[in-house]
């Protein structure tokens, strides 16, 4: 925990001064660390565009040693690491470097991208890679045509040196910038906490001063401090004269409160005298409302067990009477059961002429499978041929082996699709199988369970008739209970009435007892308070003499 106000303000702002120092070195470090990157890329795609435009003799006759003079000379540059010529198709034409190469043909996506983006690059572990691709220049109509793609391998290691020179630059300024706000600070909250001292020690010898409340701080300076010392000042004049009124009320006060006391005592005596009259009238009230409540409670137990009865038997009609609707509609649900197992059975019975039916429509589609794959074969080995032709016809023959490769690979994914689609359909023809076999299972279940909703439909009549024969007995039981009900509750009422007009005369002399007993209670109270009041009021006294305060 730090105690001190120089340290409160010295240790945080310094906190700040480095967080931001290194901040800002991370910034530069990064910014700086971009553009070299971005220098690197635009470096390594000029060089791949200006050795393209000498790479298309090379491309056409496949012949790397047309370009090897330039490569060389491009290999001997410290910064250039590999670099790789190859055909429209990604194949490797050329493929030198000072570092190991991986000399397969260009992924599909890559050179899709090179030709969208007219040249793409990214960053590895240690180097960069850049590919862009080679445009022809004879081309009828003065249109570019791409015929392959030159990729150029650089390195990393100069931007690594730049980027720790920066580092190091920007890690040395932050130092600087530290260090000199840090004594900035210094100096400053040194002179702020030398005056604010000086201002303490002067409030410590008042606080000091045994009371007295007429000493004030001197002003030196009109500053933040003095300001400060001003308001304290202002503060002291307040304490002074809060005081002097404190002393003036302190003793009105006590004067005030013994006059109070006397009249206290007075109001206890006469409070005392009617309270005892007002009790005895509230225990005969009492004790006449207590025989009639008996009576009352005699009658009201009586009146429970009659309605407890009609209640009852009620509760008994009203079951029987659902009991008896839910057997007949178990009835018809149970009617309405075997008319739809009958439906279901009809409805499985059709499911299974279809399911057949599939399963030779499925065997109909084995056969047909079988014809494409055929023809599928047949079209691989044309189109194996139109490659073998094409390739005889040399550089004419380029566009036609094109489109027989295409016709190849379309023969190869009709083949693949063909194999798929007799997989389904066997699986098909499987599931079919053990879907008739369930649902024959299923119509031979659903016959039984017919049977037995028939069975039960005939018990839940027989067990209506003999319900609909209790209700009429529980309805006579019912209609007696209500006018024994009737009789009672007249008599409860009368007695109720007695009973009522016996409370409010005991409920009428309790609230009058119970109103002066408050009095009395809240005179006592104050006469309490008015003690405790006069003690207090003569410890303020007390406690304000011992301040020294300006006369007037």
């Amino acid at each position: 925990m730090i105690k001190t106000l120089k340290g409160r303000i010295i240790i945080p702002l310094l906190g700040i001064l480095v967080v931001f120092a290194v901040i800002l070195s991370l910034v530069v470090t990064g910014y700086v660390s971009r553009m070299l990157m971005k220098r690197k890329f635009m470096e390594g795609m000029a060089v791949a565009r200006t050795l393209g435009y000498s790479s298309e003799l090379a491309i056409f006759s496949g012949d790397a040693t047309l370009i090897e003079g330039a490569v060389n000379g491009l290999l001997s540059e410290e910064n250039i690491l590999g670099i790789a010529l190859y055909d429209i198709n990604g194949n490797p034409i050329l493929v030198r470097g000072k570092i190991e190469m991986d000399t397969t043909a260009l992924d599909e996506n890559i050179t899709k991208k090179a030709l969208e983006k007219n040249g793409i690059y990214w960053r590895e572990r240690n180097h960069t890679v850049c590919i862009a691709p080679v445009y022809s220049t004879s081309a009828l109509g003065g249109e570019k045509t791409p015929i392959g793609f030159v990729m150029i391998i650089s390195s990393l290691e100069d931007v690594f040196l730049a980027r720790r020179y920066a580092t190091l630059l920007s890690f040395i300024s932050s130092l600087i910038f530290v260090l000199a706000g840090i004594g900035v600070t210094y100096l400053s909250v040194y002179w702020a906490t030398h005056k604010i001292k000086d201002l303490s020690g002067r409030m410590r010898e008042i606080a000091e001063g045994q009371g007295d409340l007429t000493r004030r701080v001197e002003v030196e300076v009109k500053d933040e401090v003095g300001e400060l010392a001003e308001a304290f000042n202002l503060f002291m004049d307040g304490i002074e004269r809060i005081v002097r009124e404190t002393k003036d009320v302190a003793n009105r006060l006590a004067s005030h409160s013994e006059e109070l006391s006397a009249s206290s005592q007075e109001m206890t005596a006469s409070s005392e005298e009617i309270s005892s009259t007002i009790q005895e009238i509230s225990q005969a009230s009492s004790k006449q409302a207590e025989e009639v409540q008996k009576a009352v409670e005699m009658a009201k137990k009586a009146l429970d067990v009659v309605k407890l009865t009609v209640s009852k038997a009620q509760e008994t009609e009203e079951a029987s009477s659902v009991a008896d609707a839910l057997s007949r509609e178990g009835k018809l649900s149970a009617d309405e059961a075997a008319k739809r197992m009958v439906a279901i059975t009809a409805a499985m019975e059709e499911l299974l002429k279809v399911a057949r039916e599939v399963g030779e429509k499925s065997e109909r589609i084995s056969v047909i499978t079988d014809t494409i794959e055929g023809i599928t074969k047949r079209t691989n080995i044309l189109a194996l041929n139109a490659t073998i032709e094409a390739a005889r016809a040399g550089e004419y023959g380029r566009g036609f082996a094109v489109v027989a490769d295409e016709v190849r690979k379309l023969a190869a994914r009709s083949a693949e699709s063909t194999r798929e689609i007799s997989t389904i359909v066997e699986s098909i023809k499987n599931a079919i199988e053990e879907m008739v076999k369930k649902t024959e299972l299923s119509t031979r279940e659903i016959e039984e369970g017919r049977k037995v909703i028939v069975e039960a439909a005939e018990n839940l009549k027989r067990i209506s008739d003999e319900v609909s024969k209790a209700i009429e007995k529980v309805r006579e039981i019912v209609k007696i209970s209500r006018q024994g009900e009737e009789e009672v509750n007249e008599i409860v009422k009368s007695v109720e009435n007695i009973a009522t007009i016996a409370e409010e005369n005991a409920a009428s002399a309790e609230e009058v007892s119970a109103a002066v007993e408050e009095q009395a209670a809240s005179i006592q109270e104050l006469t309490s308070v008015s003690q405790e009041t006069a003690n207090l009021s003569e410890k303020l006294s007390q406690l304000i003499g011992r301040f020294r305060v300006k006369e007037g």
